[in-house]
């Protein structure tokens, strides 16, 4: 998931929230075979699960913006 970096998860209520003095190993998802296993667990899969629940309101609205070379 981009823009991972900032995010942790933190366990005793369960939140998914910006940490600024997170190490990195626990805040950004590494290139890997292990990818997408990662990003099924806390906290990307509570964001996407935050993002899946706005984006299904009658006026939510998605803007994109992004680059990438081939």
């Amino acid at each position: 998931m981009h823009g991972s970096l900032g995010w942790t998860y933190r366990e005793r209520d369960q939140a998914v929230i910006r940490d600024r003095s997170a190490t990195a190993e626990s805040i950004l998802i590494y290139p890997s075979h292990l990818k997408y296993s990662t990003t099924k667990k806390q906290p990307y899969v509570g964001l996407i699960d935050r993002l899946c629940a706005f984006l299904q309101q009658d006026d939510a609205v998605l803007f994109t913006c992004g680059s990438g070379c081939a």
